[in-house]
């Protein structure tokens, strides 16, 4: 007979739940300060600084240290291993700092990926030695989620059953190994965009590995509830001569999400790929952008029949302060009949796929405030919304860098 093995008690599958919503808490995204000793040499050289460890405590000490209106915005802030050790100038470690403004703390826990002997320039991820002792360690200064990233891509022939297989029982591993020492585990499978393939070869490529790392995730006991999932957007490969709208692109990752990823996961943090940024075609101000799939700022939005106008999101150094959020008429619900508060939806409330998915889903098109500009999705300023044949709501959580 199956045994829930290995264990966790109430007590810490509640801690697991708690950390995990917090971070995914509706406006609440997260700070990428993960950035490893060679990463920031590229940010630092850009502005004529040496990569030394002081002046990478210096930049880290900036992020963390800025306007009090931006910390109602960060649910969390994944640190590289040197960070969770520094201090800011007045002796307080950085976990600390990013406690006190209401954060979680997190840290980056693989090591690189290696390749994968009997596969076509194929890779899997290393780490998992000595992986128990570090989140033990891990947990005891501070740390209460990570974050483990796998990688897959996509060819006339990858990726390989083998691959997939092995990158999710990786994940699983990592997953588990993290709960067992009260730590969220943030699950990522990045299928790389490189390539020629189609829209359609993406999904259903993204499709299949996420089963394989729910499935492998079932295999070895991870408790759901205490798990967040950063997948990929479904887009065509970079070389692929037929573009895509975005209303394709949002509506191919929704299907592929809502086709594999199980209720129980509380938040997805999903990259936004660069065809989906309307800003990235150069110009600022203000723009129009279609109404059924935007990346948009939620912090003031006007809407018609046709189109919503929006303030252009602002560069990462030039990010607006956090607004406060503004009350909003009820929103219609396509899915319960009758009219929801607006604002966050209250946890359990059941609106397509409910409110404990990250961020409030299935409400329709309403007119929701949000908190505002700060913050950047993996290179952009704002806070997201799908808004694609009725199934809209907030999605996504705002997040600095990768």
């Amino acid at each position: 007979m199956p045994h829930q093995y290995p264990a966790l008690t109430p007590e810490q599958k509640q801690e697991l739940a708690d950390i995990a919503r917090r971070i995914v808490a509706p406006g609440k995204g997260i700070l990428a300060a993960d950035e490893s000793t060679g990463s920031i040499a590229k940010r630092l050289s850009s502005v004529g600084a040496e990569n030394t460890e002081e002046n990478r405590r210096w930049y880290r000490q900036l992020l963390f240290t800025a306007d009090k209106r931006v910390d109602p915005c960060i649910g969390g802030v994944i640190l590289f291993h040197e960070t969770l050790y520094q201090s800011a100038d007045d002796g307080r470690p950085f976990p600390q700092v990013i406690r006190g403004k209401g954060a979680v703390v997190g840290i980056k826990v693989d090591k690189g990926v290696v390749p994968l002997a009997g596969t076509n320039g194929e890779t899997t991820t290393q780490g998992l030695d000595g992986l128990m002792e570090r989140c033990a360690q891990y947990k005891k200064d501070g740390a209460d989620f990570a974050k483990w990233r796998c990688v897959l891509k996509i060819s006339e022939h990858t990726p390989s059953r083998l691959a997939i297989l092995e990158n999710a029982n990786v994940l699983a591993r990592y997953a588990s190994i993290c709960q067992q020492n009260g730590i969220v585990p943030i699950v990522e499978p990045e299928i790389l965009p490189d390539g020629d393939h189609d829209l359609k070869r993406c999904q259903y490529v993204t499709e299949k590995v996420l089963a394989a790392v729910y499935k492998a995730l079932s295999d070895h006991h991870v408790y759901l509830e205490g798990t967040l999932l950063k997948p990929n957007m479904v887009t065509a490969g970079h070389s692929c001569t037929k573009k895509y709208s975005p209303e394709e692109i949002a509506m191919a990752t929704v299907t592929a999400l809502r086709r594999t990823v199980p209720p129980a996961v509380p938040g997805q943090l999903p990259g936004v790929p660069r065809q989906v940024h309307p800003q990235r075609a150069g110009g600022g101000g203000r723009q129009r952008v279609p109404l059924r799939l935007q990346p948009r700022l939620l912090s003031d939005v006007t809407r018609d029949d046709d189109d919503v106008t929006r303030d252009a999101v602002t560069s990462a150094g030039n990010a607006a302060p956090c607004d406060t959020p503004v009350p909003s008429p009820p929103v219609p619900s396509p899915f319960n009949k009758g009219t929801l508060p607006a604002g966050p939806t209250p946890r359990g409330t059941r609106g397509g796929r409910g409110g404990d998915m990250g961020g409030t889903w299935g409400h329709g098109k309403g007119a929701w405030r949000d908190v505002g500009t700060c913050g950047r999705w993996w290179g952009h300023v704002g806070t997201w919304m799908w808004d694609i044949e009725g199934l809209g709501g907030i999605w996504g959580h705002r997040e600095i860098g990768h």
